[in-house]
């Protein structure tokens, strides 16, 4: 019960960090359950599944950073033409 608990505030705060994000950078999100002493083959299907969690939020991240860019070339390229 308590790693359930445990997993949902680390989303939470996972969750809280994107929304809160600046829109400018990509983020990288340091994963608490991961240290580098941990080898891949040891890590848990939690552990596992939170780092891919961790490596979308980058990705969500940085797609919305280059859809906000399309957005304001485009605002520049209409106020040229007019």
């Amino acid at each position: 019960m308590q790693e359930q608990e445990q997993g949902s505030v680390l989303k939470k705060k996972s969750l809280e960090q994107l929304i809160e994000s600046p829109k400018g950078g990509i983020i990288i999100i340091k994963n608490p359950l991961f240290n580098n002493s941990t080898s891949g083959s040891n890590l848990s299907d939690k552990e596992s599944h939170l780092e891919a969690v961790s490596v979308m939020m980058a990705y969500v991240t940085a797609e919305a950073t280059m859809i906000e860019m399309e957005r304001k070339i485009n605002f520049l390229k209409k106020v040229v033409k007019e």
